[in-house]
């Protein structure tokens, strides 16, 4: 990462990363046409509208495994090997101890976190079924997510995607088994996800063994170094609480939605759905602006770090318009994947996509400037950042613009996501300006000898 030409290596590096992310998405999407196919669109919204609350239980231990991976690259970079190993350890020990926790929280809020979003009735005893089960497998997507981070940083993310690929066919296989053969619905796929998520965790940490260097992994070894936790803490928490403030602001949009009906709650899930994709698509770029830049940085090569930011906010702008605008062409095919053609809730799915989908590439810039920041462990700014831009600019959206007769629909509710990137990407433009020539001053050009 600190040597060598630039754009061939982020994108052999970057693109593996969209294609597990793709893969893991995935698991959600062969969930939601699984149920809707065999048992219709309330078992479809019952899955759908359980995303943004998985996404906000989990976020914290999202982030944390990001701060993992920033730590263990600027390691690597200023070659104190002993550093790298002690964050490896302790990185896959939290990983565990997190998985137990966020697994327990959501197996046993998830009813009153789901009624707090209007979900009801038999709405409500599916997604809750289907969350309990899902949240028995957090110890196995934390483990996996924390190995990831850990192989990410050292340059490896092809193996990663194909462990993801094995665990992709393995949930599409116990789905089908779980609900069409055993007929035990929501349950069933959550049963299959979490199969898929043991098979891509075990064969991480198989290869987190295997290693020949300082990211080895010695089960026997596993332990919490404070001072290394503290770290990973430091730059983990304020990314995880960046992504819970998204999933409260997600969580709120939700419950606007579900207060339209179970028909807009349909519409929406199979929308939200296929944002998904376009989500990991461009984010994939924040998570090779950290490594790359985590690795520079540690080894004081700041004229590289500028070059790093700048291919990756060309790239992610690229990917976001291709992927985004390719999406909107053909929105009504691929909602039709979930939903039967014609039907109300696919317009309802179409007007969330058009909101949301044409300036997506936002997003992505978005996502990559806070990668670069996290790469230099800069964090706690950037998370004010979203609670100002994000969590608040929505929420406040929620309860002034979307009552109004003329926005109270999908799309009036969604436009606020564009305009809300946009904000957050003028305050992270800024804290760029402030702290990289403090941080990462420009070094002298070579002379000739």
């Amino acid at each position: 990462m600190t040597e060598g030409a630039l754009l061939g290596k982020l994108l052999l590096f970057t693109l593996p990363i969209i294609g597990s992310n793709v893969l893991q998405a995935l698991f959600n999407t062969v969930d939601m046409i699984v149920v809707g196919k065999f048992e219709g669109d309330i078992a479809l919204g019952a899955v759908g509208t359980t995303g943004s609350l998985i996404s906000l239980i989990t976020s914290i231990f999202v982030g944390l495994s990001l701060g993992a991976g920033v730590c263990v690259s600027v390691a690597l970079g200023a070659r104190k090997e002993r550093d790298v190993s002690e964050f490896v350890h302790t990185g896959i020990a939290l990983a565990l101890v997190s998985g137990v926790l966020v697994g327990v929280v959501g197996a046993l809020l998830a009813p009153v976190f789901l009624s707090w979003m209007n979900v009801e009735g038999a709405l409500l005893e599916m997604a809750t079924a289907y969350v309990r089960v899902y949240f028995i497998g957090a110890p196995f997507i934390t483990l996996y997510n924390f190995g990831f981070a850990i192989m990410r940083s050292l340059g490896d993310t092809r193996r990663p995607l194909l462990y993801i690929i094995v665990a992709g066919v393995a949930n599409a296989g116990f789905n089908l088994f779980f609900v069409a053969v055993c007929g035990i619905g929501v349950v069933g796929v959550a049963l299959g996800t979490v199969v898929s998520y043991l098979i891509s965790s075990t064969c991480v940490v198989v290869s987190l063994c295997r290693y020949q260097n300082a990211c080895r992994l010695s089960l026997r070894r596993l332990h919490l170094s404070l001072r290394h936790l503290a770290e990973i803490c430091r730059i983990g928490i304020p990314a995880g609480v960046r992504g819970a403030l998204f999933g409260i602001s997600n969580t709120m949009l939700q419950a606007s939605v579900n207060s339209l009906g179970d028909i807009a709650t349909a519409g929406n899930a199979a929308g939200a759905n296929i944002e998904n994709y376009l989500y990991f698509s461009v984010s994939a770029y924040s998570a090779t602006a950290a490594a790359f830049i985590g690795q520079n940085y540690g080894a004081g090569k700041h004229r590289r770090i500028r070059r790093v930011l700048g291919i990756c906010l060309l790239l992610t702008a690229l990917t976001g318009m291709a992927v985004g605008w390719g999406f909107l062409l053909g929105r009504h095919a691929l909602l039709s994947l979930y939903l039967d053609v014609g039907s109300p809730a696919m317009e309802i799915g179409a007007a969330r996509m058009i909101s949301t989908f044409t300036l997506y590439f936002l997003e992505g810039v978005y996502e990559t400037l806070g990668g670069a920041l996290q790469g230099i462990k800069v964090t706690f700014l950037p998370t004010v950042a979203t609670i100002l831009c994000i969590c608040v600019f929505r929420l406040l959206w929620i309860f002034t613009v979307f009552p109004l007769p003329s926005m109270h629909t999908i799309g009036g509710l969604y436009l606020c996501y564009p305009i809300s990137w946009a904000l957050n990407i003028l305050f992270l433009l800024g804290m760029i300006l402030y702290y990289y020539p403090r941080l990462c001053p420009r070094e002298p050009l070579p002379t000739a000898e």
